[in-house]
């Protein structure tokens, strides 16, 4: 399948969508944890708050800088999908952090957010893979680790659920992309070869200076090129030589 293979079209575009569409990402989240910085000052545990506070902080202090280097052209295409895995990379270490540190199982649930929201932003199979594998590996080690009951059954599904409808997510906004670039390649190259068919037409339709005798042609720079040369230069068409029926019969005689 073509949206499987590393050099299908558009993949340099498609960066670029991303690229213009990190500021989106960006801006909520530096919205949502600095609302999560005085949640967490005012209804952790003490212990708690010590850790996530200072974490969270650390967050949005990230975030606004990652914005500042996005504004300056410093995240070139070449950053954008790293810079993008390593936000989600520390918005999961937030909740598995938070998770660990309350062993509360119910903190499943914004891994299970993470997982989806990597299918909705990402467009490379490569980095998406790799973003969900690392999340997913890092709940199951820190849900494995919590000492009390762990609703497996409920949370369990709920990852597995948020795996199937972030690749869902995923490859339908791939697919479209892909279609709507090739639908625009195509108009491109439709598009080019107009113009292309419109200025040979142009060149065909004036009036050419001819020399009356050897029928050389006279161009703009007024030399005079031989009638095969001058077509050729003007377009793609070649020449073949053969003889006619008439110089045949004057041969011949």
């Amino acid at each position: 399948m073509a949206s499987w293979r590393t050099n299908e079209l558009g993949e340099k575009e498609k960066t670029k969508i991303v690229h213009k569409t990190l500021p989106y990402i960006f801006y909520p989240l530096i919205v949502m944890y600095t609302a999560l910085s005085a949640g967490h000052y005012l209804t952790l545990e003490p212990e708690e708050s010590a850790i996530m506070l200072p974490l969270a902080s650390f967050t949005v202090l990230a975030l606004i800088l990652l914005t500042l280097c996005h504004r300056k052209g410093l995240i070139t295409l070449n950053l954008v999908y790293p810079v993008s895995v390593g936000v989600f990379f520390l918005v999961a270490f937030n909740s598995l952090t938070h998770l660990y540190l309350s062993e509360q199982d119910h903190q499943s649930t914004n891994v299970a957010f993470i997982i989806i929201a990597t299918g909705t932003f990402l467009l490379s199979l490569a980095w998406w893979l790799l973003t969900v594998i690392v999340v997913l590996v890092a709940w199951l080690v820190i849900a494995l680790s919590i000492d009390q009951a762990f609703n497996w059954v409920h949370y369990g599904y709920m990852i597995l659920l948020s795996l199937i409808l972030s690749y869902a997510a995923f490859e339908t906004r791939r697919r479209s992309i892909t279609s709507e670039l090739q639908a625009t390649r195509k108009a491109q190259e439709s598009s080019e070869l107009a113009e292309a068919f419109a200025q040979q037409l142009s060149n065909l339709e004036r009036v050419l200076p001819m020399c009356a005798w050897c029928k050389k042609i006279q161009t703009e720079d007024q030399s005079w090129q031989s009638l095969e040369y001058f077509v050729s230069s003007q377009n793609e068409t070649g020449f073949t030589h053969g003889i006619c029926d008439s110089c045949e019969k004057t041969l011949e005689k």
